[in-house]
């Protein structure tokens, strides 16, 4: 059969039809419409029409499910795609500026290898068979325990091969995470049973209960909760829902709710058991619950009026917030964000998650419901993540002597996000073989021997396992939209695709690694999971025929099938520990707490985002700046140090310094300094580098001792002017925020 003829086939047919139906939100002609890569027709790339091609969105943060426009071969637009189950046809500003990503000027084109020496900033263009002997060869040579890979936290089938390949080549997997969330996944675990933390059915509630959490910036998935959000203020059929939320300073999500509360930091869990005792109202505590009374059997020296100097929220706010939560039809409780930064972010965030113990909303709708697992089991739905403990340990056992023979790194930039005071470039450098396969020229990769650039995501294929899916058991399938920019007819240069890599490799080398992973593509493998799918004669997608069952996952973005009910295991705190927050410095030498917070725009800096102009001069949504790094202080923080806006300071921890100017900002406590993170690359191109500074090198290195993690809310710091001035661009203008005489500036009145 001629592919045109499966084109009308397609049109037609009952599948096609379920496509069409898809995508019918887009207004798209169902004659645009091609169920195969672009890769294979190259036909499509000289008609002049357009063609949609469905497919998952890598630099999006959660893996949501894309239309990509193409036309003559070029990928022109990125849209959500309406039927994936995440995203419902949303998507966020990093999706759109993906186009800038995939057609940056900076990225890698062909494998690299420095001219003289390492970091140099002078390389060598190379052709693949020219390099891949060598790298071989290396590969054979490092003894046992001789080889480590770094890489994001990863899904899918990534996942799956990255953790075959590491096991049978005797590997040292390590994955790393600048703002790590253990403590929200251990809290989920010991509360609701599971350590994929849970979807919490705020489209679906009359009362959302919000503690440190921003989860319209960031979280698992700001695109799914910005619809649910949509939904819970004006969904069709339902009464507005109400929104308190309690956070260190004003933030997007907190700007969102209808009343605001600024609370000291660390604080976050004694709030939540303030508010717990109010709700029992002199109930025993649930014997489940028992363990967050810190031996005393009972809330009591949580009772409003003792906490409201700890917290900083007044006994009267505790109390309504906690009369309005148990008295709503349903209510749900979240939280995250700094809040589980503390030394003591695990009893945080169980403290948190706990209120819906109280409200026994679990599985119910407008409530806690569970994710189900993957729908393949040898498939995993939970990235492996590396604890900071475990990096510290890694980059001891270095600068001791313990040497690997040879450091792949893919999707990482170590040396960006750790600490400063680890050293981890002066570290790493010392492994006397590097090998990296980014297509950006980032601060980890400037450390390689070998850069073997990969393809961008929209050129390559791969799999996602979202990370809410409490209504379908999902995978998305990646596919490559456009033909690898950077490719040269003959495969001798240009990039290739890391997982593809990895499996020639396997293929090469033998043994168990060969059969391990026997598949010669990325491609292959998904194909051989989605014939697993096919045979289970289910889920959005069905045919008798394999290829035409292939072909329709491709056009639809993936295969989903409704998610059966999961049972929560019983929650088990007996191992909590009830703990106050410790800080890196004491508050008479270091007096402000410092705030980093993850860019909506630019994320946590550790990726490639910074390295497009889009999300470059896209004005974040509090304070309108862009192209650099600020520090919002409170205007009568400023007044106290006699700082004015636009001057340079320089904020000093016990781990380091960094400089930026100021930013008025009425909605951040007295004593608190908010750094927004992204920028600050001494590597990573044109777009990114020198702008700004990097407020991650100074976090102090302190590990909140339950789950290994880097305490990243816990560091203080000092202020002191530098006599220097500048002006940060800002959409705003030079008008600052002000101040309204007696009256309360982010207070909002519910609608009722």
């Amino acid at each position: 059969m001629r592919r045109r003829d499966v084109l009308k086939l397609a049109g037609t047919s009952g599948i096609g039809m379920g496509a069409a139906v898809a995508f019918a939100g887009c207004g798209t002609p169902e004659r645009e419409f091609h169920i195969q890569s672009p890769v294979d027709i190259p036909e499509d790339t000289v008609t002049g029409l357009d063609a949609w091609y469905a497919s998952i969105c890598q630099d999006s943060g959660d893996g949501s499910g894309v239309i990509v426009r193409v036309k003559s071969g070029r990928a022109r637009k990125i849209e959500g795609n309406p039927d994936y189950p995440l995203n419902r046809g949303k998507t966020s500003a990093r999706t759109q500026a993906a186009l800038q990503t995939l057609y940056n000027p900076d990225r890698i084109p062909n494998p690299m290898v420095p001219r003289r020496k390492r970091d140099s900033s002078r390389y060598r263009f190379m052709r693949w068979d020219e390099v891949l002997p060598e790298f071989q060869e290396k590969l054979s040579a490092a003894s046992n325990g001789g080889i480590v890979m770094i890489t994001e936290p990863v899904n899918g089938h990534l996942g799956m091969i990255l953790e075959r390949f590491t096991q049978n080549i005797g590997a040292r997997w390590l994955t790393y995470e600048p703002l790590e969330k253990a403590a929200v996944r251990q809290a989920s675990s010991l509360v609701f049973g599971t350590t994929r933390v849970p979807q919490f059915d705020i489209a679906n509630t009359s009362y959302l209960l919000s503690i440190g959490g921003d989860f319209l910036e960031g979280g698992d998935s700001p695109v799914h909760y910005g619809r649910a959000y949509g939904n819970f203020r004006q969904g069709a059929g339902r009464s507005r829902g109400t929104f308190a939320h309690f956070d260190t300073h004003l933030t997007m999500t907190a700007a969102n709710a209808d009343e605001w509360h600024p609370i000291n930091p660390g604080t976050e869990g004694i709030l939540a058991l303030s508010i717990a005792h109010a709700i029992l109202d002199g109930r025993a505590v649930p014997a489940a619950l028992q363990p967050l009374t810190g031996g005393e059997g009972n809330l009591e020296a949580y009772a409003a009026e003792q906490v409201a100097d700890a917290t900083g929220v007044p006994a009267e706010v505790i109390q309504r917030v906690a009369h309005d939560f148990a008295a709503a039809p349903t209510a749900v409780a979240m939280g995250g964000g700094s809040a589980a930064g503390h030394t003591n972010g695990l009893f945080n965030m169980t403290a948190i998650f706990a209120l819906n113990l109280l409200k026994n909303n679990v599985r119910q709708k407008g409530g806690v419901l569970l994710n189900a697992p993957s729908p393949l089991e040898d498939i995993p739905a939970e990235a492996p993540v590396t604890s900071f403990q475990d990096w510290e340990t890694f980059l001891n056992e270095v600068d001791n002597g313990q040497v690997p023979q040879v450091l792949l790194v893919h999707g990482a930039n170590p040396v960006f996000g750790l600490p400063g005071v680890l050293n981890a470039a002066s570290v790493l450098g010392r492994i006397p073989y590097i090998v990296s396969f980014s297509n950006v020229l980032d601060e980890t990769t400037a450390l390689a021997d070998l850069i073997l650039p990969d393809h961008h995501f929209l050129e390559s294929w791969g799999t996602s396992v979202p990370p809410l899916g409490a209504e379908y058991a999902t995978l998305g399938i990646q596919q490559p939209v456009v033909r690898p920019y950077h490719q040269e007819f003959d495969g001798a240069a240009g990039t290739r695709a890391f997982a593809d890599v990895l499996l020639g490799l396997a293929q090469t080398l033998g043994g168990p690694l060969t059969e391990a992973l026997p598949w010669e593509s990325m491609r292959d493998a998904i194909r051989a999971s989605v014939d697993e799918l096919q045979a289970r004669g289910e889920g959005s997608v069905t045919s008798d025929d394999p290829e035409v069952f292939w072909l329709s996952v491709l056009q639809r973005g993936g295969w989903w099938v409704p998610a059966e009910s999961v049972s929560p295991a019983a929650p088990d705190l007996s191992s909590l520990q009830v703990a106050e927050p410790d800080f890196s410095s004491d508050a008479q030498a270091y007096p402000y707490h410092l705030v980093v917070t993850p860019s909506v725009l630019l994320g946590d800096g550790s990726g490639s985002l910074a390295a497009s102009p889009w999300l470059q001069s896209t004005s974040d949504p509090m304070t309108t700046g862009v192209w650099g790094t600020w520090i919002a202080l409170s205007p009568k923080t400023m007044e106290a140090l006699g700082i004015q806006e636009n001057d340079i300071v320089r904020l000093t921890s016990v781990a380091g310094s960094m400089l930026a100017p100021v930013y008025p900002y009425p909605g951040i406590g007295e004593g608190v300094v908010s750094v927004p993170l992204g920028q600050g690359h001494e590597q990573l191109g044109r777009y990114a580098e020198n702008r700004g500074d990097n407020p991650l090198r100074i976090l102090a290195p302190v590990v909140q001792e339950q789950t290994g993690a880097l305490a990243w809310s816990a560091t203080r710091v000092r202020i002191a002017a530098t006599g220097r001035r500048t002006r940060l661009p800002r959409i705003e203008g030079i008008t600052a925020p002000v101040q309204m005489p007696d009256e309360k500036t982010f207070q909002i009145t519910n609608e009722s």
